[in-house]
């Protein structure tokens, strides 16, 4: 299937709040800039563990910003090398069609040509646990349910 162009994520925004990343998971399209940044938090640091991407590892003062430019589709962790509890990620994609699950874990993916997709899940707390799964969409409208599990192992 041929897939809409893509399209780089406007306003994307990955910060520290306090001793903590909002959002802890940034989803974006490759080719987006990133703005990184502090607000009220003693350490701004910032130390990305990329290999397709820029890597870094910096510290932004409160009220200061960087820009970094997230081109190749991965997934690239983010931990503060002075306050271990810090951590999120970026996720960057290749493909326009992608979601994030509400509180409750439901998405949706609208506008879906009909065709075979391969779903890839992805969940932080798991250790970058992914998950790949196919998918039909029947028709125009078609709305496909599907849940994925895991187990925790020990």
């Amino acid at each position: 299937l041929e897939q809409p162009p893509l399209e780089a994520v406007d306003d994307a925004v990955f910060e520290k709040i306090g001793p903590y990343y909002h959002p802890q998971v940034l989803v974006v399209t490759a080719g987006t800039e990133v703005t990184l940044r502090t607000q009220e938090s003693r350490c701004g640091g910032f130390h990305a563990i990329a290999n397709k991407n820029q890597a870094f590892n910096r510290v932004i003062p409160t009220g200061e910003k960087h820009t970094w430019l997230a081109e190749h589709e991965e997934i690239v962790p983010v931990r503060c090398d002075i306050q271990p509890h810090a951590h999120g990620v970026i996720v960057i994609l290749d493909t326009p069609h992608y979601a994030k699950t509400d509180e409750d874990g439901h998405f949706s993916i609208r506008d879906l040509a009909p065709g075979t997709y391969m779903l890839r899940a992805f969940h932080e707390g798991l250790g970058v646990w992914t998950k790949d799964q196919v998918v039909e969409v029947e028709s125009w409208g078609h709305t496909s349910w599907l849940e994925l599990r895991t187990t925790a192992t020990p």
